[in-house]
């Protein structure tokens, strides 16, 4: 099949037996239609080192160049790849100053009349070999190149040593191949090679990366939509400069108030370890797999107010290296947020937020050794604020002595979306490559800590506004839970390259899909949802096989009408609601200033601690079978949790105060814990009836009483401090275990 356009992408047939004749080849018969796997030529030592020398014309390439040379043509065996020509040349530059882009292309034996391109890394600088697995792929299966695929790749138009070293973008040349052209020449030349080798260029063409490759397949999408039949994009960077602004943001946050707020390697660790015992749990996603599925579920009951209650040293945390300063939540909140620059890029005013309370670990992306960068970096900065400082030196200001940490992208607007115009693909419509047929394949992992997996969400969105219905033509976009960038708690590998060409070649279009968890030591499976589905435990079967999951969309309940998002007490009344422990009253309240009453507040407890408790005995006067808290004050009653009054009542409706609901939490979690000698509480005694209770919530990070160091035990506690205690002791206490 031939995708000759404008007369810049192919060899004239006249032009092409020209340039075998120079070195020493025959011409191949020129094809008259779409070959087969078995029409084509199987290629062989002689004909691929007769490659070398080989050069081609400027104007055979659709982008600005001064041509291309082969520098190189091996025939080579490889017990992964299979036979094969191993073929490496250059774009040569327009500028002398500028490097060029080296590629290499590999032309199998076997040819299956196809084309797989790889993208690259980073800000590349290194050779995409294109050998090996393509990006995502299962190890088990056999790679690109020995199924026959003619395979490609190259170093985006320069060559460095480390993967965001910048200082290619000082040449406007090597920065426009990295940002629009490099992708075009490898597949440009790429094509001419099949042609010269085989007799006929590729029938498919198809493009799979991550990360920046993610980027440069939605560039050969968008930029070069007659190239290609069809694309996947991993967590793909498809805007570098408004994610490399959030990324800076998100950074400097880090090294806010002179350090103050920054995290540490075991701030980290502290924060996400309570990511995963308030989000990885059976109530919000069927599971505890060290996955966390349902991520509209876990921001719904882990809020930054939430966080403050649960490990804000000043809201109880009795350990120092075991709670966050308020200048620490103040940097988690910023890094939680949306980012606005102040500046449009590329049609975007606005990054989202990072998964910073969804499950990233913050491991390879972290927060860097120092509470403070260095300028120059140092190489000990977080990784995020590394990125996002690079970019300001070497691309936007083009001063590598810049300091970042004082840069506003809003005095440098006109320079930001001029490079956006070169890096950034947000913009760039899909309607052309969608209109000849092309496919998209999309995916970015929940776990995601250095693309968001929430700015490919933005990306779809905006695909779906621009298409409608009709996007489900052409693309798909799969949320992975637990994927990382390329690793994570689920390491999720699939066969993108075989979805997407029974999509393009058959027309079958992809679902659910299945993806494995590439992860040492596991063997596992989970569903691949279309956005916005998760996958969730159906609650029977092996928890790690695909099959016993559901793909599912979050119903979102409506919070209690007195239960607004940042009001206070939030999170801990809107877990209770979500963990279904209260329906609140008839009118859509909770009531969370009420004083809570006896028979509710062991409801409360029951419904946590024994949601399958059935009715049990009680001599309780005031508590007949069948009245509204029978079951939990019978299940209090014989957990010996409540013993009552003298008088035989219970007093259902009679309010609590803090030190009884203290030691019905206690006597119903029954902790092994000793009083100290001596009271940390000025209205409590060791010989108070609720001292052990008291001192165990203490102890636990539960309740610290007041600023004035009394507890106030015979206080009435509210609704809403009760849904605190509560929501503290599941989190601070039993998830501990």
């Amino acid at each position: 099949m031939s995708r000759v356009k404008n007369g810049v992408r192919r060899l004239a047939c006249t032009v092409a037996a020209v340039s075998m004749v120079a070195v020493g080849l025959s011409a191949p018969a020129q094809a008259t239609g779409p070959a087969g796997p078995a029409d084509v030529g199987t290629g062989g030592a002689d004909h691929c080192s007769a490659l070398a020398g080989l050069e081609i014309d400027a104007e055979q390439i659709g982008v600005p160049t001064s041509g291309a040379v082969v520098n190189s043509a091996e025939h080579v065996s490889d017990e992964t790849d299979g036979t094969y020509c191993k073929v490496i040349g250059k774009t040569l530059p327009v500028d002398p100053e500028a490097p060029g882009v080296t590629f290499q292309v590999n032309l199998p034996d076997g040819w299956n009349g196809k084309s797989l391109q790889f993208g690259g890394g980073a800000f590349n600088g290194t050779l995409v070999t294109g050998t090996g697995h393509h990006n995502l792929q299962p190890q088990d299966l056999e790679t690109p190149l020995a199924q026959g695929y003619t395979t490609l790749g190259s170093d985006g138009g320069h060559e460095s040593d480390a993967g965001f070293d910048a200082e290619f973008a000082l040449k406007e040349e090597s920065l426009k191949d990295y940002g629009l052209y490099s992708i075009k020449k490898a597949h440009d030349v790429s094509e001419i090679l099949m042609d010269t080798y085989y007799g006929q260029e590729s029938e498919y063409a198809y493009f799979i990366g991550g990360s920046q490759g993610g980027h440069e397949a939605l560039d050969a999408a968008a930029r070069y939509p007659d190239d290609y039949e069809g694309v996947v994009a991993n967590y793909p960077a498809y805007n570098v400069m408004m994610l490399h602004l959030s990324s800076l943001n998100a950074g400097r946050a880090m090294y806010a108030e002179g350090g103050e707020a920054w995290l540490s390697p075991e701030d980290t660790k502290l924060l996400t370890d309570t990511v995963y015992e308030v989000c990885d749990t059976v109530e919000l996603d069927g599971a505890v797999d060290g996955i966390i599925s349902n991520v509209a579920g876990c921001n719904e009951v882990l809020t930054i107010d939430a966080v403050e209650q649960l490990l804000g040293c000043e809201s109880g945390a009795t350990e120092e290296d075991a709670c966050l300063t308020p200048e620490q939540i103040a940097a988690i909140d910023t890094v939680h947020s949306s980012y606005v620059p102040g500046v449009e890029i590329a049609g975007q005013t606005e990054a989202r937020r990072w998964p910073i309370l969804e499950g990233a670990l913050w491991q390879a992306s972290n927060f860097g050794a120092e509470p403070q960068p260095s300028n120059p970096l140092s190489g000990s900065e977080g990784l995020l604020y590394s990125v996002g400082a690079t970019n300001v030196k070497y691309l936007i200001t083009q001063d590598p002595e810049y300091d970042a940490m004082e840069f506003d992208p809003t005095e440098w607007e006109e320079r930001i979306q001029e490079l956006a115009s070169i890096t950034d693909v947000s913009n760039v419509s899909l309607e052309p490559f969608f209109d000849r047929g092309g496919k998209l394949l999309m995916t970015h992992g929940t776990a995601d800590d250095f693309i968001s997996p929430h700015n490919s969400d933005a990306y779809w969105e905006q695909q779906l506004e621009s298409f409608g219905e009709e996007l489900a033509d052409s693309a798909r976009y799969y949320k992975v839970p637990g994927l990382g960038h390329g690793f994570g708690p689920f390491n999720a590998t699939w066969d993108g390259l075989g979805v997407l060409a029974g999509w393009v070649e058959d027309g079958t279009a992809p679902g659910t899909l299945t993806a494995e968890d590439a992860n040492e030591g596991t063997d596992r499976t989970r569903p691949m949802c279309e956005y916005p589905a998760w996958p969730q435990y159906q609650g029977t079967g092996s928890e790690d096989s695909a099959d016993s999951f559901e793909c599912v969309t979050t119903e979102t309940v409506a919070d209690f009408t007195d239960n607004e998002p940042d009001s206070s007490y939030y999170a801990p009344v809107r877990w209770l609601q979500l963990a279904g422990i209260t329906q609140g009253y008839a009118d859509g309240s909770f009531g969370k200033y009420r004083d809570i009453s006896r028979g509710e507040s062991v409801a409360f407890l029951q419904r946590h601690l024994a949601p399958d408790a059935e009715p049990g005995d009680t001599t309780f006067t005031d508590v007949p079978e069948g009245s509204t808290f029978f079951t939990p004050i019978s299940w209090a009653a014989g957990e010996e949790i409540t013993l009552g009054y003298a008088d035989g009542q219970f007093r259902p409706g009679q309010s609590v105060t803090r030190g009884e609901f203290a030691s019905f939490l206690y006597r119903a979690v029954d902790p092994a814990h000793q009083g100290p000698e001596e009271s940390e509480f000025t209205d409590v005694d060791t010989t108070d009836t609720h001292y052990e209770a008291i001192t165990w919530m203490a102890s636990e990070g539960i309740s610290q009483g007041y600023r004035d160091g009394s507890y106030k035990p015979h206080q009435h506690i509210t609704r809403a401090e009760t849904a605190t205690l509560l929501y503290r002791y599941e989190y601070l206490v039993a998830d501990r275990g």
